[in-house]
């Protein structure tokens, strides 16, 4: 008894030990489109990974993950169905120190989706990006952060608008992109510090 005891308690230390590292990948080039398949799963791991730990846990593997797949999101031939930037200036406006992490989330939600959905329509795509930045910012509520994007969301989800507001968004995406610019490449150099 004592043994099957102890050895539960060496399997779950090991476990919890394992499941805090994370291997990015280091001298990656995304240069041609093999690149960027070659590291998708990578990509997914880390999404996965950054998913599950709050922002205030593992600083340097966070940044070095995020790191990787920022690069790997904004340069995939892959993956180009237009951000929508509202969501991006809205979270970047909130003014706290998890604008980033929470900017991040939005994408890797909408990469998760459209990788493993491979017919999904824009406005999926969007839908399950939202949907991850809603979860991520509720798991790190603890860190009492005042998101008025993420408000607006999860209200318009509650109320079962957020569908048809990301349609709304996507038809006036042209007219919103080009005053949102400017701020979406601040948030890049955060990236490329």
């Amino acid at each position: 008894m004592k043994k099957t005891f102890l050895l539960l308690i060496i399997a779950m230390s090991a476990n919890f030990i394992f499941a805090q590292n994370i291997d990015v990948p280091k001298n990656y080039k995304f240069e041609k489109a093999e690149d960027f398949t070659l590291h998708k799963e990578k990509a997914l791991e880390c999404i996965d990974w950054l998913n599950t730990y709050n922002f205030d846990k593992y600083l340097d593997e966070r940044k070095e993950a995020y790191a990787f797949l920022y690069k790997w999101i904004i340069t995939n031939p892959n993956y180009d169905y237009g951000n929508l930037t509202t969501i991006m200036v809205d979270v970047l406006n909130d003014k706290h120190p998890f604008q980033a992490e929470l900017i991040m989330a939005y994408l890797m939600g909408e990469i998760k989706y459209a990788a493993n959905n491979k017919n999904a329509t824009s406005e999926k795509i969007h839908l399950a990006g939202i949907n991850n930045l809603i979860a991520v910012a509720e798991n790190n509520s603890h860190l009492n952060f005042n998101s008025k994007a993420v408000k607006k969301y999860s209200k318009l989800k509650k109320q079962g608008k957020l569908e048809n507001w990301i349609k709304t968004e996507m038809e006036n995406r042209t007219a919103n992109a080009k005053k949102n610019n400017k701020q979406i490449l601040q948030f890049s150099y955060w990236f490329m510090k």
